[in-house]
Parts: structure tokens; C-alpha cells; sequence
């Protein structure tokens, strides 16, 4: 029973090592070169929609028997879903850095149009007699990171990157610091049956 617990423990203590250090690597990898990173990121994901995009076709060619109308929706999804793996595949080979670029905008866009939508009720709150400074100030903060992202893209996008890949990289950490502790348990787990059995032999031979 105890070697069964003993191994459960150093399995687990493995698996939490192997987690934290590819945790460490990713997060690293983010910190010291973002744009290489996303592009990965982007070319895996337009691999999975060329793959899906040719499973729909696959689907359409085989299944012969379902509607005109389902058949229709399946094609036009495998040939967008080519079409735009292709495509982006293209554009990160020739250019990296636009992906990130293109991310910063979007997010940035999204940003604006919550501050924007949020001020808007603040107003009218504001004119119905409602005192909402939280709101006022949530839209201001929303705007103005909108306002940086889309005047210093890549500098937010890298800023942004490294933050999560400091945050990844202390996930790593503490995977790490948990298989050590893991071990440090397993090791305090054998001590105490080690010393259980000296005692039950000591009394045996009493």
C-alpha cells in the first residue's frame, strides 16, 4: 500500500516538474521574442482550420445522401476555412511582426468601443441625476488604453506579452516548487514506515 501511495506521489511529482518547465520555457519564449510567439500561435492555428476546412470538404464528398442546403454550408465552410488558413499562413511567413500589429488593433478596437458605450451611459446616468464616478472613470481608462494601443501597437503588444509570460512563468514556478514538495513528502513518507518497522521489530524481539 505505501509503495502504491509512494509511486502516485512520484508520478505526480513528475508531472508537475515537466508542467512547470515547459510553463517556464513558454513563458520565457513570450517575454523575449512576443512576435515570434504569436506567430507560431497563428500559423498552429491556421493549420487546425486548413485541416478543418479540408474535413468538411472530405464531408461533403462522402456523405452524398444529406440535403442540398446542408451540402451547401459544409462546402462553403471547408473552402473559407482553406482559404484563410492559407492565407494566413501566407502572411505570417512574410510578415511576422503584422500579426502582432493586427492582434493589438483588434484588441484595441474592442476597448474603445466598451469605453465608448460605457461613457455614453455614464451621460445619461450623469443627466438623469445618478452619481456613476466609477463608470466615468472606467470609460476614461478604457479610452485611453484603446487611444496607446493604436498609437504604439507593438509596444502595448509587448508590454501585454510579457506580462502574461511573467504570469506563465510564475505558474511554472510553483509547479516545480510543488513537485519538490511532492518529493520532500514521499521522502518524509519512507522515513516514517522505515521507523514504523524499526519500532514493530524492537517489539517483536521484546
Amino acid at each position: 500500500m505505501a509503495a502504491m501511495v509512494d509511486n502516485l506521489i512520484m508520478r505526480r511529482a513528475i508531472g508537475y516538474l515537466i508542467a512547470g518547465l515547459l510553463l517556464i520555457f513558454i513563458g520565457a519564449f513570450m517575454i523575449v521574442s512576443p512576435g515570434k510567439f504569436l506567430a507560431i500561435g497563428t500559423a498552429m492555428f491556421a493549420v487546425y482550420m486548413i485541416f478543418d476546412g479540408g474535413r468538411s470538404l472530405y464531408a461533403f464528398f462522402r456523405y452524398t445522401g444529406i440535403s442540398r442546403g446542408v451540402r451547401s454550408a459544409v462546402v462553403s465552410k471547408g473552402i473559407v476555412n482553406l482559404l484563410l488558413g492559407i492565407a494566413v499562413i501566407i502572411l505570417t511567413i512574410a510578415s511576422p511582426d503584422i500579426v502582432m500589429t493586427v492582434l493589438v488593433y483588434i484588441v484595441a478596437a474592442d476597448f474603445l468601443l466598451t469605453g465608448l458605450i460605457n461613457l455614453a451611459d455614464f451621460l445619461v446616468m450623469r443627466k438623469a441625476g445618478l452619481r456613476l464616478g466609477l463608470l466615468g472613470m472606467e470609460s476614461g481608462l478604457e479610452i485611453a488604453i484603446a487611444a496607446l494601443m493604436f498609437f504604439f501597437p507593438m509596444m502595448m503588444g509587448s508590454f501585454a506579452f510579457s506580462l502574461a509570460g511573467a504570469a506563465i512563468i510564475a505558474f511554472g514556478a510553483i509547479a516545480v516548487v510543488s513537485c519538490f514538495w511532492s518529493l520532500r513528502v514521499a521522502s518524509a513518507m519512507r522515513e516514517a514506515e522505515r521507523r514504523a518497522r524499526s519500532d514493530i521489530g524492537r517489539f517483536d524481539e521484546v
